[in-house]
């Protein structure tokens, strides 16, 4: 087995043995997608800048120059490693309007076409003026390991590459569709860009949502591993280490070099995911790769010769305006159904089926299946329809056990709700079930009090959820969930 690139003791054998594996060429085709790009590559010395746009013919500005082929790339790196850092923009550039009334390329997140990737930057804390030790590159490899374990879970690792920056390591780790930046318009007598409400979402869309759960569940190896991972990196206009390059620090420099592509498909559903924080954030909280509660699973098959009368089959089959998230929960469950049962998936009842639900909902729905130790997950599927406000596919929570201070709910009408004066405030980023959670623990035993809680609760869920689903929550979940612990 070959040794990983932290086992070498110089960084001579590091490009030998392991950065020269990898051509700039493959760079440039991962990146791409062998989609038509532009990238910046960012350099820190204005004067070079200009130098390299001049000899070159390339479009700058006061951060870098842009390319658009590989050839370019190629160029732009033999002309400038021996002279300079470089980076490269780990999302697409696109140009924007200027002061001067005609698009320019520039370095901030106003010049951002789409994000393309999540990007990870590890790196040791104690840096004392030297360059990274073994150990401390060994230990920045380990904590990326865990994080693409994690997001492995939901098959999210299928497609990463992996690049030693010198003194620690980074991933850009692709989106499966690419996330498109609102347009910004440059308000001349400000002198600024205007951010829409739509820009401002998608700009903090990375960083407060999935980046915010990877440093949380990166910080919890500091000690252990003293290595972090940097949480600016989640910005639009991030760059990243650009390979094949070096890094001058500490009066010499280290090659920087890919130490692995991975390449075994998409990573279905993580746009999705992504997108969530926005669209639905209740649903984005109950998916979290990075949690640490487990849920439960269940071994459960579909009967040969009977796939259209499943209740997941039919849910997907007879269901309208289905949101998102539906690719990461119900049909990832589905297609764990059809693993477990061995279905012929080339069989005309499954073709059908497919290209029915395609048509129906817009979507691709690929067929690439789950690991075997993903089992399935009815408490997934019901929370994606209690959160989306659809009746509960399988039965909801044992009652078997019943909890301490049971609450009659035939007591508590919807009616009553017109004589009551008070409500709880419900917190803005909790989910229903956090929020049920909550109120349980209000309640005083064999207390009158707890149908006037319940009813105050209701009231409140109605502020924070609306009505409409305020009123389904209660039809539907208020009384199993309260009465079993």
């Amino acid at each position: 087995m070959d040794k990983q690139f932290y086992e070498y003791e110089t960084d001579e054998e590091r490009v030998s043995n392991v950065y020269s594996k990898f051509t700039i060429q493959q760079l440039w085709d991962f990146w791409t997608n062998k989609e038509s790009k532009i990238m910046e590559i960012r350099i820190m010395d204005f004067n070079l800048i200009k130098e390299i746009s001049d000899n070159f013919n390339l479009p700058w500005s006061a951060s870098g120059v842009y390319i658009k082929d590989v050839n370019e790339l190629k160029t732009v790196i033999k002309y400038t490693r021996d002279k300079a850092v470089m980076w490269f923009g780990i999302n697409r550039r696109k140009k924007n309007w200027s002061k001067w009334k005609f698009k320019i390329f520039g370095g901030t997140d106003h010049f951002i076409d789409s994000i393309d990737f999540i990007f990870i930057d590890i790196d040791r804390i104690n840096k004392n003026n030297t360059f990274a030790t073994q150990e401390d590159l060994r230990n920045c490899n380990k904590l990326l390991d865990l994080v693409l374990e994690k997001l492995g879970e939901y098959k999210w690792n299928n497609k990463y590459m992996r690049i030693c920056s010198g003194n620690g390591v980074q991933c850009i780790l692709p989106l499966d569709i690419p996330i498109k930046i609102p347009n910004t318009i440059y308000d001349n007598e400000k002198k600024i860009y205007i951010d829409n409400e739509e820009f401002i979402k998608v700009k903090q869309l990375i960083r407060e949502g999935i980046g915010k759960q990877i440093v949380n569940f990166c910080n919890k190896y500091k000690k252990e591993l003293n290595v972090e991972i940097d949480d600016s990196v989640f910005k639009l206009s991030v760059v990243g280490a650009l390979p094949a390059t070096k890094n001058y620090k500490y009066n010499g420099f280290r090659w920087r070099g890919i130490t692995e592509i991975k390449d075994n498909g998409i990573n279905e559903g993580l746009s999705d995911y992504c997108l969530q924080y926005i669209d639905n954030i209740e649903q984005f909280k109950q998916i979290n790769p990075f949690s640490t509660n487990k849920q439960i699973r269940i071994d459960k098959r579909i009967k040969p010769g009977e796939l259209l009368k499943d209740p997941l089959v039919q849910f997907l089959m007879n269901t309208e305006n289905l949101p998102t998230g539906v690719n990461n929960t119900i049909w990832f469950q589905c297609k764990i159904l059809i693993r477990n049962s061995k279905y012929d998936m080339s069989s005309k009842e499954f073709i059908e089926f497919h290209e029915t639900i395609k048509r129906k909902h817009g979507r691709t729905f690929t067929l690439n299946i789950p690991d075997e130790k993903m089992e399935f997950n009815e408490e997934a599927v019901n929370n994606y329809c209690i959160e989306n406000g659809f009746k509960p596919i399988y039965p909801l929570w044992s009652k078997k056990t019943k909890f301490l201070n049971l609450i009659d709910m035939t007591k508590i009408k919807w009616e009553n709700l017109n004589s009551v004066t008070k409500s709880l405030q419900l917190s803005e980023t909790s989910t229903i079930l956090d929020d049920l959670t909550n109120l349980k623990n209000l309640f005083e035993p064999k207390s009158y009090k707890n149908i006037e809680i319940t009813l105050m609760f209701l009231k409140g869920s109605i502020q924070k959820y609306g009505e409409t689903k305020a009123k389904y929550y209660f039809e539907n979940i208020y009384d199993k969930f309260l009465n079993y612990e």
